[in-house]
């Protein structure tokens, strides 16, 4: 029997002129702990790759998205995994709301809360981020998007600029992954 598939997000500041990745360190299992991935997950029996990268980056983010271009492998297929799996993966920018605060670029959301046995319970997460007089402090690009929210999946969330992404610490599946992602951005304008 072949593996269910999954599909994972590669959530950019824009999909228009992308120069920030939205990049999520694992809480488990322990071997993978503090590593990155893409958000993302399995794709139910009935449910359209589309439907379940939604449904994960809610479930995983509380965020919707606005989907982009696939991100293929050189052949333009999925990308293999283990054991026979593969994995799809979609461009995508944090979906526009009126009503919601501007996330920063270059901030990072990390878990306090207990993943393990041995950790102590503190707050369930905070926000480091550039002041706005800081020349780290973000465009204007991501005003009026929605606020990624750490769950139980990740122990942090980080926006990397894109030609940095490769160098953190990811999951094995993910780094080729991660260097096509820079490449496709790369062929696109800068703003």
């Amino acid at each position: 029997m072949t593996p269910r598939p999954v599909i994972a997000a590669a959530i950019v500041d824009s999909l228009a002129a992308p120069t920030h990745l939205l990049c999520a360190a694992r809480a488990y299992p322990e071997e993978l702990r503090g590593k990155y991935e893409l958000p993302g997950g399995k794709i139910e029996d009935g449910e359209t790759p589309e439907n379940a990268l939604r449904r994960e980056i809610r479930e995983e983010l509380s965020i919707d998205l606005t989907l982009g271009d696939e991100v293929l492998t050189n052949s333009g297929e999925w990308w293999p995994l283990m054991n026979g799996r593969l994995m799809g993966v979609r461009l995508a920018e944090i979906a526009f709301t009126t009503s919601a605060p501007h996330p920063h670029r270059d901030s990072v959301i990390k878990s306090h809360g207990p993943r393990t046995a041995h950790e102590k319970t503190l707050p369930t997460h905070h926000v480091h981020s550039p002041s706005p007089s800081d020349p780290r402090s973000p465009s204007h690009a991501l005003a009026g998007h929605q606020v990624p929210r750490l769950g139980d999946s990740h122990i942090e969330l980080r926006w990397v600029p894109l030609e940095s992404a490769d160098t953190l610490n990811w999951i094995d599946a993910d780094f080729d992954i991660i260097r096509q992602i820079q490449e496709i951005c790369r062929a696109r304008p800068r703003q």
